[in-house]
């Protein structure tokens, strides 16, 4: 298990380490903090696909592609001269590291938006315990008349270094694919066990199968098999999670703003099916809120499961840094019955 995480030059975040890591983890604060950095920097560090999941990251989960004019915003004040680090520990040995810098031999300014005819490298340093290795993306901008704004994005395909261990639950469920998750869940026969958790959000559910890529769900609501996507965003979202956790593919779950969609009784039962999950797997969990009713209910039910191991960290800015602050679960009550604003 993780329980030590160090981040620089990763948009907003200048420099930030976070201790005492356990193996639930949620991050509070206002808008705009750096909470979802904080997520995306671990998602990239624990996953070998770096750069894959870089341009996921940019292109689907925020809707911004990455390309030569907004790669710039991926580095602490928009300074490319920077080098990004980011690195996860584990009883004190670094278990990945990650550098991502511009492969550039000629100064470049903070206002450059770099040269229009030259493509941009970016060097990816990536470390899994002992081993090494390197990798570059090539970012090029197709001038063609026939396709004008074109991105063209290379980088070289390679051996793994370890297995990508962790799962991005982005705010927006819609850029989430779970077919795979599901494929995998129907193959090791734990249908049963999924139907279960989803009859906690809609007690209707009756199955749910794959057909040509579609995902169809069996309800007695209905006289025959329906798409999900004809269900509701709280439905969509609690699906998204339960099958990601259920194929039990990673060793680390991240989830950004997890309230978001779900209604008050839900949220209890899937913060009661977050820790019977963790109680029975090695699965370790980060998850982004801002949320205060949210932050209640796992007080209430952390304390009625006696679950102990989560940690509550207030991430705030402050002049040009992001910086947390850890809370113990214990304290968590004793602030919210007193009243402490633990979003800022």
């Amino acid at each position: 298990m993780i329980d030590n995480i160090k981040i620089e030059n990763y948009k907003l975040i200048k420099e930030l380490e976070i201790n005492n890591v356990r193996n639930i983890n949620i991050f509070t604060g206002e808008n705009n903090c750096g909470k979802s950095s904080i997520l995306e920097a671990i998602y990239l560090a624990l996953s070998q696909d770096c750069i894959k999941n870089l341009i996921y990251s940019y292109d689907t989960f925020r809707n911004f592609p990455l390309n030569k004019k907004n790669i710039r915003y991926l580095f602490n004040n928009f300074d490319l001269n920077k080098k990004i680090f980011i690195s996860t520990r584990t009883n004190k040995d670094i278990l990945s590291s990650l550098k991502i810098s511009l492969e550039k031999e000629l100064v470049v300014s903070i206002l450059d938006n770099l040269n229009e005819n030259e493509d941009t490298k970016i060097l990816f340093e990536y470390k899994h315990k002992t081993k090494e290795q390197k990798n570059t993306l090539t970012i090029k901008e197709i001038k063609d008349t026939e396709r004008t704004g074109v991105v063209e994005r290379r980088y070289e395909a390679k051996k793994y270094l370890n297995k990508n261990n962790s799962i991005y639950l982005p705010v927006n469920v819609f850029s989430f694919e779970s077919i795979h998750f599901l494929r995998n869940i129907r193959t090791d026969n734990k249908e049963e066990q999924l139907v279960k958790y989803l009859q906690i959000f809609d007690k209707s559910i009756k199955d749910v199968e794959e057909i040509n890529g579609e995902i169809l769900i069996k309800s007695s609501n209905f006289n025959q098999k329906v798409p999900i996507k004809i269900f509701g965003y709280g439905f969509i979202k609690f699906f998204n999670y339960i099958c990601a956790l259920i194929s039990n593919e990673a060793n680390y779950i991240l989830i950004d703003e997890i309230e978001n969609g779900l209604h008050y009784k839900t949220t209890k039962k899937l913060i009661e099916s977050l820790i019977e999950f963790n109680k029975n797997t090695n699965i370790q969990i980060f998850i982004s809120t801002h949320s205060l009713e949210f932050l209640s209910i796992v007080e209430k039910v952390t304390n009625e499961k006696e679950f102990t191991d989560l940690g509550i960290f207030n991430i705030y800015k402050y002049e040009e840094n992001v910086y947390c602050k850890y809370y113990q679960l214990q304290q968590l009550k004793e602030l919210l019955d007193n009243g402490v604003e633990l979003r800022k």
